[in-house]
């Protein structure tokens, strides 16, 4: 039997799943919480779930995560020092305000020419004043992608510091230097940790006996080995949701649909078109666009564990912050029930606990390491938190602080050393009985807790939640199936909001309104039993709820293929002659038949070194050529060659070993 271990560790749970992959077959299943603190924990407790008798059967192991994206939003990572040649000054202002930048001379045209030589002194000064701030190098020519001459320079000077170095044309073809310079730096932020994750599953592989070789999957969906992975981080950008993707396609076999997979920090939403998930051109997070392939998502800071907040308005507001659920918390630690309890009958409060959150709880998260300069206070309140999960008033009482509401744990918060405990939308589905998870009676105290505090009841309270989630993911949707012109934030205005208000939940009025989708809509995800029902209802289509969706993510890490995709651009010169641009490196020729026939060679080869680096086994390469033509004039006049591309892509089996 040929046996994959798939495992997705994401931003709150990680799951792991043993797919028998000749026989198209889930085996089993595991989850458990995400340890940020120490990645091999959670991993570890996913694998027992399975209950692996013979772990000399795994022929392989694919790794899907959340941490790139995740890391990038969070403003986490590596210290970076970011080399850039021949850029103007303004682009400093486009840079992440982490970023450690130099700036050098030396300059290559659109053609690839140099017209200005690398100021190499200039250069090596600069490397040699940035190492001992910073953990890796990166390096982005202004047109390197035609003439990688002066990257390649830099990089050898770089390293021999010691320090590890990543160019520009390494990662992308893309000419927007911009792009390139944000996803070079994005990149090498990401290695550390990229490095930290990918060490800490091995661990936990190697302490359950598992050596099958391991894959991490890329934001296209397709596989890479780790070695590839921790070079390129950036490539596992969307990794998760595009696993998702993949195993929703897998676990089903529908071709068109809309595909939901909802975790407990977010909700993904992509298309499936004739078997296939749209693509898309880059990848836009935040405020930064990256030369990424990937998948075309629609990510919305929604899930299972964000936290509800109350507005101080007499309304609430749900995500995009993620709390650990209290009914979690309370059924790890009965004693925290007990002080949800005395809040919901309104004892044992300190003076000032209208000002804090209806629940002020946080936890220690486990396996985490405490670096960096911490005052004497913030030890203190690491040591009691270590011991168990405390609320605010506990932790003012231990420190004999007067006033809770004063106590700031941002920093350690935001350090990773602590969660939050709150009030999440699988807390209100446990409270009303609709979900049977951990501690009811504990998330029971704390919805009354909150509609206390609104005026309301606890089942009042419930519906309201439970609408707006609906709402919410209705609108997502409906977003996605409209197209790019309702995702410029067409479809977020009032008026349309009100027609979906309308449509999904009626009311009397002069207007009757329905809205729908005619696509099928596919759930993965832990808690989409709980919510899709209600939109599927609302929005008029099939909800599909396949076997195992609450595992996808891992079922599509483990199916994934090895493949890569190299590309070079042929243009004519001014001199006469083309040149060949292609993957860190310019040739001119003579002829066209010469720079196609080099062409494909350069493509041809890096394709087969890229598919071998990420552990392909019988790669295969298919090479294909686009003339790409201008038109003359507006009469149609005729047409002339702009540019010729030559495209490489090659796919291939993911490592695996034999089995006994």
């Amino acid at each position: 039997m040929n046996l994959g271990l798939g495992i997705d560790a994401g931003g709150t749970y990680t799951d792991a799943v043993l797919v028998d992959l000749d026989g198209r077959e889930v085996l089993a299943k595991g989850k458990a919480l995400t340890t940020k603190g120490d990645y091999t924990l959670g991993v570890c407790r996913a694998i027992d779930a399975l209950n692996i008798k013979d772990p000399g059967s795994i022929s392989m192991v694919a790794l899907s995560t959340t941490l790139a994206t995740n890391a990038i939003v969070e403003n986490k990572g590596g210290r970076v020092g970011l080399i850039l040649i021949g850029y103007p000054r303004e682009v400093a202002g486009m840079l992440p305000r982490q970023a450690r930048w130099a700036m050098v001379r030396g300059v290559h045209s659109i053609r690839g020419e140099e017209l200005e030589p690398l100021d190499v002194e200039d250069l090596r000064a600069k490397i040699e004043k940035l190492a001992p701030e910073v953990d890796v190098f990166a390096v982005s020519s202004y047109l390197g992608v035609r003439n990688a001459a002066h990257e390649l320079a830099a990089k050898r000077i770089a390293e021999g510091t010691g320090l590890p170095c990543v160019c520009g044309h390494e990662l992308t073809s893309e000419l927007n230097s911009v792009e390139r310079a944000l996803t070079v730096f994005f990149n090498a932020r990401l290695i550390p940790l990229i490095v930290r994750l990918i060490q800490s599953v091995e661990r936990a592989l190697k302490a359950r006996g598992i050596d099958a070789p391991m894959n991490v999957v890329r934001s296209d969906g397709t596989l890479m080995g780790r070695e590839m992975a921790m070079q390129r981080p950036i490539d596992t950008m969307y990794s998760g949701p595009v696993a998702s993707v993949g195993g929703a396609r897998w676990l089903t076999g529908i071709k068109d649909a809309l595909v939901l997979d909802m975790g407990g920090t977010t909700t993904d939403i992509a298309r499936l078109i004739d078997g296939r998930p749209k693509a898309s051109q880059g990848l836009s997070l935040d405020r930064y666009r990256l030369a990424v392939g990937t998948l075309d998502i629609q990510t919305s800071g929604l899930g299972g564990d964000s936290e509800i907040k109350l507005d101080g308005r007499g309304g609430f507001t749900i995500g995009p912050e993620r709390v650990i659920p209290i009914s979690y918390v309370a059924w790890r630690e009965p004693h925290i029930k007990d002080e949800v309890k005395s809040w919901a009958e309104g004892r044992d409060l300190h003076v000032d606990a209208g000002l804090l959150p209806p629940i002020a709880v946080y936890t220690y998260l486990e396996g985490n390491q405490r670096n960096g300069a911490l005052s004497s206070l913030e030890e203190r309140i690491l040591d009691f938190l270590q011991e168990k999960s405390a609320s605010v008033f506990q932790i003012a009482d231990y420190l004999q602080y007067p006033y809770p509401s004063l106590l700031s744990l941002r920093g350690l918060e935001e350090r990773g050393l602590i969660h939050r405990v709150g009030l999440t939308p699988t807390d209100v589905l446990s409270g009303i009985g609709v979900l049977d998870l951990w501690d009811g009676e504990a998330a029971r105290w704390a919805l009354e807790l909150y509609a206390k505090r609104l005026g309301m009841n606890a089942e009042d309270f419930a519906l309201a939640v439970r609408r707006e989630l609906t709402k919410r993911l209705s609108s997502v949707l409906l977003g996605v199936a409209l197209g790019e012109e309702t995702r410029d934030g067409g479809w977020e205005t009032a008026a349309c909001q009100y027609l979906l208000e309308k449509s999904l939940f009626g009311g009397k009025g002069a207007v009757r309104v329905s809205l729908g989708l005619d696509l099928p809509l596919i759930g993965v995800g832990a808690p989409v039993a709980a919510y899709l029902p209600d939109v599927a209802e609302g929005l008029g289509c099939k909800l599909v709820l396949p076997e195992h969706h609450e595992v996808a993510n891992a079922v599509g890490a483990v199916i994934g293929q090895i493949s890569y995709r190299s590309e070079a651009v042929i243009r004519s010169l001014e001199t006469g002659g083309l040149a060949v641009y292609g993957p860190g490196q310019r040739q001119t020729f003579k002829h066209r038949a010469q720079a196609i026939k080099a062409a494909e060679e350069m493509v041809r080869n890096d394709a087969m070194e890229k598919a071998a680096m990420a552990g392909g086994e019988d790669v295969e390469v298919i090479v294909r050529i686009d003339d790409r033509y201008a038109s003359i004039g507006t009469d149609n006049l005729g047409a002339f060659l702009v540019e010729t591309r030559v495209v490489a892509e090659a796919v291939g089996r993911p490592p695996a070993r034999s089995t006994r």
